[in-house]
């Protein structure tokens, strides 16, 4: 019986502690909060020492019931509150001490104010103090999102807030964020934060929209170089010449790019990609210019080139042809000069010396150059008596191969033309 009742009484005893405990926790929760919305009624939440009367009774008045404030020293009668221990200022008293309402104790337990009020405030967190070992909290910028203001770190965290460091002021805007690039990985975060991972910041408000972190290159459109991502160049149906890329020279003018005998107009780039030969900038294969063949030099020395090497030496070139059939050789044929003699030279060389040039491959057989001889109606280099007799036979008639004349009718003064020219032609 005694063991039953003993283990009953442990039981209620648990009990009874364990909700002590928990009642103490829930007020320290309560005041805790509490603090906050004191702290919280001004615009952003305000300026703490606004908040309550100004303790005029101790410390020549540096306090106001409702500031946050730091211990300075490791206290001498309670363990608990040592330096950096924070708290929330009650009231104070004449000599010179002040009530606080400590956040992080629970063996406190004290009263008797000569100016502010300690009601509402948890029993046992209050701990009397002297003015010397305590002072008010730093300030300092704090982030919640992209607001900033000028709270104490105490505060800042019990809001969910980023403290940015005592003292540190909302005027430059540190809450703003911006890209922030890990590579090809986008982020908003602010400055500070980004740099600190070792990660490239692009900018207060900047967008990650896009992505801004892609690498750029060089994106040819209709022949003009733009600095795009990859995917922005292909959504435009550009040419993406590659990451990094740069616009320099504008590398998107096109030109004729030789393949073989086929021509195709490229950037240097793209043809240089597919082992062509680019032959400059706006040229284009108007003329077949990739077209092979026989390339004759000025001194008739024959090699084989495309059409644009070739004239880039200053020769003539034939598509299609070989150097094996001889195509620079010149050609030459009859030349009658002016005394009517016959020469086969070049046409050049004919004409030059004032000559009549009969054609290429013509030849001097038959002298074509001799004068002509109309009295020789037959035809066989002599005027003699078969000419004599064609002319008789024709008497009278029209036939221009007798009419030496040219008059319309073969008579007596045709056949003085033979009798004047008797003879060799």
């Amino acid at each position: 019986m005694k063991y039953v009742v003993s283990c009953l009484v442990a039981c209620l005893l648990s009990v009874v502690v364990a909700d002590a405990q928990a009642d103490t926790q829930t007020n320290k929760t309560k005041n805790t909060q509490a603090r906050l919305d004191a702290s919280s009624r001004g615009t952003d939440f305000g300026d703490p020492r606004s908040v309550g009367d100004v303790l005029d009774c101790a410390c020549d008045s540096p306090f106001t019931a409702g500031d946050i404030v730091v211990s300075i020293v490791n206290n001498s009668k309670n363990p608990d509150i040592v330096a950096g221990s924070m708290g929330t200022v009650i009231c104070a008293n004449f000599l010179n001490n002040v009530l606080v309402e400590w956040n992080d104790i629970s063996n406190g337990g004290a009263g008797g104010c000569t100016c502010g009020s300690s009601g509402g405030a948890n029993y046992n967190q209050l701990w009397w103090v002297s003015c010397a070992d305590i002072e008010v909290a730093p300030t300092g910028a704090c982030c919640t999102g992209t607001t900033c203001t000028v709270v104490q770190q105490v505060v800042c965290d019990t809001a969910g807030g980023t403290y940015l460091g005592d003292n540190m002021s909302c005027a430059t805007t540190p809450c703003a964020v911006g890209a922030c690039c890990n590579g090809e990985f986008c982020y908003q975060y602010r400055d500070e934060y980004c740099t600190s991972l070792g990660f490239d910041f692009l900018g207060d408000n900047v967008s990650c929209t896009g992505n801004p972190c892609l690498p750029l290159g060089g994106c040819c459109l209709n022949q003009a170089c733009i600095q795009l991502t990859q995917e922005d160049c292909n959504a435009a149906l550009g040419v993406f010449l590659g990451d990094d890329y740069p616009c320099t020279g504008n590398p998107c003018v096109e030109g004729a790019c030789c393949i073989g005998d086929n021509c195709g107009s490229l950037t240097p780039a793209a043809c240089a990609s597919i082992g062509g030969n680019y032959l400059g900038d706006n040229t284009t294969c108007s003329s077949s210019p990739c077209a092979g063949g026989a390339c004759c030099a000025a001194d008739n020395s024959c090699s084989s080139q495309i059409a644009i090497d070739c004239a880039l030496l200053g020769g003539t070139h034939y598509p299609g042809a070989s150097c094996f059939s001889d195509p620079c050789t010149p050609a030459t044929g009859a030349c009658c000069t002016a005394t009517s003699s016959c020469v086969v030279v070049e046409e050049a060389i004919c004409l030059l010396g004032s000559g009549t040039y009969l054609g290429d491959d013509t030849t001097c057989d038959g002298n074509p150059c001799a004068p002509p001889c109309p009295a020789d109606v037959t035809g066989d280099g002599m005027v003699n008596v078969s000419d004599l007799l064609s002319i008789i036979d024709a008497w009278g008639g029209n036939d221009p191969s007798s009419d030496i004349t040219g008059d319309g009718v073969v008579d007596v003064s045709d056949l003085l033309e033979v009798v004047g020219n008797w003879g060799p032609c």
